[in-house]
């Protein structure tokens, strides 16, 4: 069902793990999302499956462990029915906005009927981080518990921060990140390539997420820490359905444009409401580039990358006025301080080298450096979950060559039985196919 890459033999644990790559293709959106649904059907029923019961665990660990909500459902129920209000929601919202992502929006339809699931499972997946965000600061689950939920501060740990990290050679048009997130969803990945216009790394049923287009426009994506309230907008609200998820924007940004001057001159970022931390870095192969850090609705800053340097992010603030903001006054960034100083490091090690890599074998380096620091490695090895469901790492690192469109992917396994302070981890690399 799922066509592989075809390279070094799967089997030989001195060769890169590979992810599948599934060709997908349709005369228009809503073909090319049958197409997904139907190839993937089985790892799409399975993808939300996993957020179900993520949510599930999380909901009765919040709850000191009862075995049913306040008010008397399940809570595999109780679950449930929250997440298909919530995704109905965002459904609704977005509708209102099919003008513009009328592209996304008839794909998801598609890969719905595709996979034979209900519209709102598939919003589910491609709006899973909306829904953290709105789940672990008590959005209408209120009557769950018998007490008052507890501050969104003392939920941080439940959430298993991702530690995504980004880095931008805006020189050689090089993008790359490290993608963070659950062990048990590892098998659930795929790199899709869309009508050979599009090569993006999503899970099963997403549209959108860390890839690059045919015209050489790339995205990557940093969820961002919650700064402390007294930080923040005083209009900042992110319990409102009122937004567009992440995942159906940087979908539609590949689908539509070019160019980073393109998406400037549309002003596009600034059409489309986003309601999250969030940051997505944004580079072409005409040496131009942007990262967009989003603090809620209407608050959104475009930082400049370096005309020489690479430029790092991982996730925390450096722009939206809280560049300032130290560890001490966020506990819960402490990882990605460490991460950025160890990036700064290495990559001022490498350059006092003067071994003429290129940035793409820095980025490399880079990314998959597992040493220690202070227990904040830039490639995290798998451990468990705060609430005990499963585990958490680093399942991928991406390096994009975005002029000659090629993808370089590494999985967890490949970098932690290698001594990466000795030994350069194998990439796979993967052409868009032009």
């Amino acid at each position: 069902m799922l066509k592989k890459i075809a390279s070094a033999d799967d089997d030989d644990e001195k060769q890169p793990s590979k992810l599948p790559v599934v060709y997908v293709s349709g005369k228009n959106a809503y073909e090319i999302g049958v197409n997904h649904g139907q190839l993937l059907r089985e790892d799409i029923r399975k993808c939300f499956g996993v957020y179900l019961e993520r949510f599930t665990v999380c909901a009765r660990h919040k709850s000191g462990g009862a075995s049913c909500s306040a008010d008397g459902k399940s809570w595999d129920d109780a679950v449930y029915e929250w997440m298909r209000q919530v995704a109905t929601s965002y459904i609704g919202f977005v509708s209102k906005h099919a003008h513009i992502l009328h592209d996304v929006v008839d794909e998801l339809k598609g890969i719905a009927e595709g996979s034979k699931m209900e519209l709102w499972k598939i919003y589910v997946i491609n709006a899973r981080g909306e829904l953290f965000g709105l789940f672990f600061n008590g959005y209408a689950t209120s009557n769950w518990y018998p007490a008052q939920p507890a501050a969104a501060a003392a939920l941080e740990e439940l959430i298993d921060l991702n530690e995504c990290t980004t880095v931008m050679s805006k020189k050689n048009s090089v993008l790359s990140q490290n993608w963070d997130w659950l062990r048990n969803m590892e098998e659930h990945i795929v790199l899709l390539n869309v009508n050979h216009e599009i090569l993006t790394m999503v899970e099963c049923g997403m549209i959108g997420k860390v890839g690059f287009n045919k015209h050489g426009l790339g995205i990557t994506i940093n969820s961002l820490h919650r700064p402390p309230a007294e930080c923040l907008a005083k209009d900042v609200d992110t319990l409102r359905i009122n937004a567009i998820p992440i995942h159906l924007i940087i979908r539609h940004l590949l689908n539509a444009y070019e160019s980073v001057q393109q998406i400037r001159d549309a002003g596009i970022v600034s059409k489309l409401p986003v309601n999250r931390f969030i940051g997505i870095g944004i580079l072409d192969k005409h040496q131009d580039g942007v990262y967009v850090e989003y603090c809620g609705l209407n608050h959104l800053d475009q930082l400049p990358l370096s005309d020489s340097r690479l430029s790092f992010h991982a996730n925390h603030f450096l722009g939206c006025g809280l560049s300032k903001l130290i560890t001490e006054a966020n506990a819960s960034s402490k990882g990605t301080h460490f991460r950025m100083k160890q990036l700064e490091v290495l990559y001022v090690e490498e350059l006092k080298q003067k071994s003429n890599k290129s940035d793409i074998e820095i980025s490399k380096l880079l990314l998959t450096n597992n040493q220690p620091n202070n227990g904040f490695p830039v490639f995290r090895s798998w451990v468990p979950s705060v609430v005990k469901y499963g585990e958490v790492g680093t399942v991928c690192s991406i390096v994009m060559d975005l002029k000659k469109k090629v993808m370089h992917i590494t999985r967890d396994k490949d970098v932690n039985m290698t001594d990466t302070a000795q030994i350069a981890v194998r990439f796979d690399q993967i052409s868009l196919g032009l």
